[in-house]
């Protein structure tokens, strides 16, 4: 009787059952339902309900597994260039070439041909695309235009 006044208080507690004879295991006898008690616990950190048998919750258990900021530094580095699952290497786009010589090739302050401007482009200079980045410089968008000849399109010049 003890154990049906304690399920009781649990249940009307927020469990979502109202009588005990509504809960799914109500066909047991008092010792099943004492048995089934135990069997929850409390999360350490936080202290949530949990129905595992665990110390923690799923979330407090995260937390304490998430790896070190140098982990994931060394994760991250063991992954890069040619380590990498999508590594095309000479077989990469225009625009994944571009983006690669981007994180290569830092960039200046100026134009590398006029020297007035911040440059706004990379531009390739043997007009081959190889993934060599010495065959790439940082350009104003106007001396870009003049190196490839677009300017003579538009009639200007």
């Amino acid at each position: 009787m003890i154990a049906n006044e304690r399920l009781q208080q649990q249940t009307s507690n927020g469990f979502g059952f109202s009588t005990v004879s509504s809960l799914p295991f109500a066909n047991y006898l008092e010792a099943d339902i004492m048995s089934i008690q135990q069997k929850r616990n409390i999360c350490i950190d936080c202290g949530k309900l949990i129905w595992i048998p665990s110390i923690r919750c799923k979330s407090c258990t995260a937390k304490i597994r998430k790896p070190s900021k140098i982990t994931r530094q060394k994760m991250s580095e063991s992954q890069r260039g040619d380590k990498a699952h999508s590594w095309k290497g000479d077989k990469v786009g225009y625009y994944g070439l571009h983006d690669r010589i981007r994180k290569i090739k830092p960039k200046p302050k100026l134009c590398v041909r006029c020297n007035k401007k911040p440059p706004y482009d990379l531009a390739n200079i043997s007009q081959e695309y190889k993934s060599d980045v010495n065959d790439f410089e940082w350009l104003c968008r106007k001396c870009h235009m003049e190196k490839d000849d677009r300017f003579k399109f538009r009639g200007k010049i």
